[in-house]
């Protein structure tokens, strides 16, 4: 994405955006405004996983979409 891997991407966004406060249903919608506004003119999903008070959670986060989406809690 313009000229940046997937990494250096998600290395980014991490330093910008997410605090260590932030729960990951935050994170999710923090990733799927950054796509949806910044990046919405490329084809990119991300499977976010992670855990809230011990809870699994996984995301999928993608530049098209104005919403996040649980795929299981």
């Amino acid at each position: 994405m313009e000229g940046r891997t997937v990494a250096d991407f998600l290395h980014i966004f991490d330093m910008d955006q997410v605090e260590v406060t932030d729960s990951i249903l935050e994170v999710a919608e923090k990733l799927k405004d950054y796509l949806f506004y910044e990046y919405s003119n490329y084809r990119v999903a991300f499977y976010l996983a992670g855990f809230d008070h011990d809870v699994p959670f996984v995301f999928l986060v993608n530049s098209l979409s104005t919403k996040s989406s649980s795929l299981m809690n």
